[in-house]
């Protein structure tokens, strides 16, 4: 099996939350090289599927450098589905990313709605199309056994930041349940502009874990927002699943400040080590 990079190119990253009035916001980031850039088709809606392509060309540039190229997208499945005479069900429906050149290999990964976060993105992100202090996600599934048992899966993450610096991140393999993966970071409050943290940074970018047996386990990022450094060290960063409503309850702090990706392991890109342009 070969090595995964901790920043892969030309796969799709992709944070999901759940607006008001029926609306999702999908951001989508997908690093290439200088020389390449990603056309993205509209959402198209079928039932139980929003599905969108983005399609690999070539373009003026260097090669030797990567370009993070982002991709905003308002869905309103509800709608969608009111309109086909069918029934939207958070649980069963599915936003499917791919990104690919033609005659190339594919990658792909799905989210489900029930798992979008129910933080609003903020003016900031929507004017930009880039969701900022907020976890973009991919998951690939490198290896299994011919009965797609013991599989592993290797978790991806980028966070841009703006108007605030990361003070301390874990991840953890969950014991509480098998083949699940939880990376929490803990992002403080100043006065920078927009900057990427960088891969390494991540421990979930240097990841494996493994699923044994027909469980429905999962990647879970989140991003706790402090406004001062006493905030951060109070919530430190444990690698736990945070339940929202109990984050929200903490001396009043509001939920809001809670960013969240869930893909599980049976959504992730299965073209494992096929890498192309790498």
């Amino acid at each position: 099996m070969s090595t995964i990079p901790e920043k892969r190119n030309f796969v799709p990253y992709a944070y999901l939350s759940k607006g008001d009035n029926g609306v999702f916001h999908l951001f989508v980031l997908s690093p290439t090289t200088g020389d390449k850039k990603i056309d993205w088709s509209p959402a198209q809606y079928a039932n139980g599927a929003t599905t969108i392509y983005g399609t690999v060309d070539t373009e003026s540039g260097n090669a030797n450098e990567v370009h993070n190229r982002y991709k905003y997208y308002e869905l309103t499945p509800g709608a969608k589905a009111t309109e086909g005479n069918y029934t939207f069900n958070e649980s069963t429906f599915e936003v499917i990313i791919t990104v690919g050149e033609t005659g190339v290999a594919e990658h792909k990964i799905t989210l489900l709605y029930v798992d979008a976060d129910l933080a609003a993105p903020t003016t900031a992100s929507l004017n930009a199309g880039i969701a900022y202090n907020s976890p973009y996600a991919y998951l690939t599934n490198p290896e299994s056994d011919s009965n797609g048992n013991n599989k592993k899966y290797a978790p991806r993450c980028v966070i841009i930041t703006n108007g605030y610096v990361q003070h301390s991140q874990k991840v953890s393999i969950l014991s509480s349940q098998m083949g699940a993966c939880a990376q929490e970071v803990v992002l403080l409050s100043n006065s920078s502009g927009v900057a990427e943290i960088g891969s390494s940074a991540l421990d979930a970018n240097k990841s494996e874990y493994a699923e044994n047996g027909p469980i429905d386990g999962y990647f879970h990022i989140q991003i706790l927002l402090a406004d001062t450094t006493t905030r951060a060290n109070e919530l430190g960063a444990g690698g736990e699943v945070v339940n929202q409503a109990t984050y929200a309850g903490a001396n009043g702090y509001s939920a809001a400040n809670l960013r969240s990706v869930v893909i599980r392991n049976k959504s992730s890109d299965t073209d494992d080590m096929i890498f192309i342009w790498e």
